[in-house]
């Protein structure tokens, strides 16, 4: 909810964000109407086509680029956000190999163990 500020003159200024919003430009005019709770309803003039072809033109033009803006912008983010889960999953994939490394090892170290033993109990049993 925007909050405007009347000056001592009785006057309000709408932000930039406001004239988006209805859909004009500065220097066109507005309908206000008074509801019976003491709001008051603001709706862009539409008499006889306000806007020039050029001027309605031009603002679809910037909201394209806008939008294309926002587009590229979503893009960079999902972009980033796959390279962060392919490096954590490169991470996991080195981890679980290292792990497999080094269960390897352990398994080798005790089949020679288990080797050794098995040639210990023969010779003493002989």
């Amino acid at each position: 909810m925007a909050t405007l500020i009347i000056t001592r003159e009785g006057q309000v200024t709408l932000g930039s964000d406001l004239f988006q919003h209805l859909g004009i430009q500065p220097g066109e005019t507005i309908e206000v109407d008074k509801l019976p709770d003491g709001r008051l309803e603001l709706k862009a003039a539409r008499l006889h086509h306000t806007r020039s072809l050029a001027a309605r033109e031009a603002a679809l033009a910037q909201g394209w680029q806008t939008l294309r803006a926002r587009e590229q912008e979503v893009l960079q983010t999902l972009a980033e956000m796959f390279a962060r889960v392919h490096l954590a999953e490169q991470r996991a994939t080195d981890a679980e190999a290292r792990k497999q490394r080094a269960y390897g090892g352990f398994e080798r170290l005790r089949r020679k163990q288990q080797r050794e033993q098995n040639q210990n109990a023969r010779l003493l049993a002989d």
